[in-house]
């Protein structure tokens, strides 16, 4: 939205759309003392404000919207249904203004993720529910062209201020939350897992990084604080994906980096703090160590080994895999057994989703064997570039590159999809913020390490401003 005669046309038409409004609200004052046309008006606004700064603000704005939808919050049943609203008009502009920036392109992985797209609209066809799996494919559609597209533009070239702003909402979500868990016992994450994705995925790495990459002390201070409260609340939340997750993620990155002694302070100060808890209350600490290993280790079934909550789903799910081998069970829908082929169902419930127990296994069930081919290699692109990104931080050592976070995201995102089935469920939030970070990452991975004691061009003052915190030369 830089061009002056984009900015004047947008001008004119927001004039022209209040002088409507303003008649509107003189021939038919009824439709402006309506709760719904007044929410529906407002979200026009704050959509018209969003598409306007679109670079700056529309990932902000598109992430608050399916937030707001899968928490408990007032307000959160109007939003499940204007997030897609949100969402297809990020699709739609955001690849308009893509396509109009000459200094960016597609790459493969945007081919092999339209054919993913192919995959789930084939399999939707034979599902039990077509017309559910076809709006679940439309919803992937919107999700990989927001991601592939307007995603990239949040990002690519802004990083400085993208990953500023990301750090200073993971502060403010981490204080909200452990205000809302401790002080006035409201779960507004709901799910207990939900929780622990959220931080242990993705707000304890990302705060995690800006620590490490901290300029002054005071601001490493306060994102460390930040940090150890998200830990808190990770532990809190008792979910071994998230734990496992978002700890391996953050011990491989250190590994690529060679931060062994940051690793070595982390262990010590776990250690130091199981030693003072074990002198001062023992008795505390064994209850604890119980209560631990029966609520994380084996979920309450001790009887089944570590993974016996997980053993039903996966039974279920490879049972619907041998029943549906071909074009699967259906994007985005599952066979529950409750099954009474409704025309009129449009949206998910007990009937046609189910757990699986795994992001992989659930998209197996859903396009078959034959569907997953595109989805697969899709994965393995994305393993194959975060690959590429780990060798580079071992060349360089360099922590304070844009494509650190991301990696450490993407890292916990995969450990964590093989035990909970979000990684294709387009409407849960985390969703959209995993897939935009993948699809950017692609932007942001350089092929080389910079030679010694020179700035790489990406770096260049001149194409990456400096986020406030983090050296400006990198150290090779």
């Amino acid at each position: 939205m830089d061009n002056p005669s984009r900015q004047l046309a947008m001008a004119a038409g927001l004039v022209v759309l209040v002088i409507f409004a303003l008649l509107l609200a003189h021939v038919s004052p009824g439709y402006f003392n309506n709760e719904i046309y007044l929410g529906g008006l407002i979200l026009l606004q704050l959509l018209i404000a969003a598409v306007w700064k679109f670079r700056n603000v529309f990932f902000a704005f598109l992430m608050t919207t399916f937030v707001w939808a899968g928490v408990d919050l007032p307000m959160a049943e109007a939003w499940t249904s204007a997030r897609w609203g949100v969402l297809l008009v990020g699709a739609v502009v955001g690849y308009v203004l893509f396509i109009h920036d000459r200094s960016r392109r597609f790459h493969a992985f945007h081919l092999v993720a339209f054919f993913s797209v192919a995959a789930a609209f084939v399999s939707a066809l034979v599902s039990t529910y077509p017309k559910t799996a076809v709006l679940k494919a439309i919803s992937l559609f919107m999700l990989f062209l927001w991601a592939g597209a307007g995603g990239r533009l949040a990002i690519h070239g802004r990083e400085a201020s993208f990953f500023r702003g990301l750090l200073v909402a993971c502060e403010m979500v981490t204080a909200f939350t452990a205000v809302s868990y401790f002080i006035f016992h409201a779960q507004f994450w709901g799910n207990p897992n939900s929780l622990g994705l959220v931080m242990g995925i993705g707000i304890a790495p990302l705060l995690f990084w800006g620590s490490m990459v901290a300029e002054t002390r005071p601001l490493r201070l306060r994102r460390s604080a930040a940090f150890y409260v998200s830990m808190i609340l990770l532990f809190y939340s008792v979910s071994r994906a998230s734990i496992m997750g978002g700890i391996c993620a953050i011990a491989m990155v250190c590994v690529a980096l060679r931060k062994h002694k940051l690793l070595l302070k982390g262990a010590m100060l776990a250690l130091f703090c199981v030693a003072v808890t074990a002198i001062l209350a023992p008795d505390k600490l064994a209850s604890f160590t119980d209560v631990s290993t029966s609520k994380v280790l084996y979920k309450d079934h001790r009887e089944s080994g570590i993974v016996g909550s997980r053993k039903s789903p996966w039974q279920q799910t490879v049972n619907v895999i041998s029943q549906h081998p071909w074009f699967g069970s259906g994007f985005g829908t599952s066979p529950s057994g409750r099954e009474d082929n409704s025309e009129g169902m449009y949206s998910s419930n007990t009937d046609n989703s189910r757990e699986h127990g795994s992001s992989y296994l659930a998209i197996i069930e859903w396009v078959g064997l034959v569907g997953i081919v595109p989805f697969a290699a899709l994965l393995l692109l994305l393993v194959w570039k975060i690959g590429q990104a780990l060798a580079w931080m071992s060349r360089t050592r360099c922590a304070d590159h844009p494509l650190v976070p991301i990696v450490l995201v993407l890292l916990g995102g995969f450990i964590h999809a093989a035990f909970e089935d979000w990684l294709f469920a387009v409407g849960y939030y985390f969703a959209v913020f995993f897939w935009t970070l993948a699809f950017a990452l692609f932007d942001v991975v350089p092929v080389h390490a910079p030679k010694s004691n020179r700035m790489p061009e990406f770096l260049h003052p001149a194409v990456f401003d400096r986020v406030p915190g983090i050296p400006s030369r990198v150290q090779s």
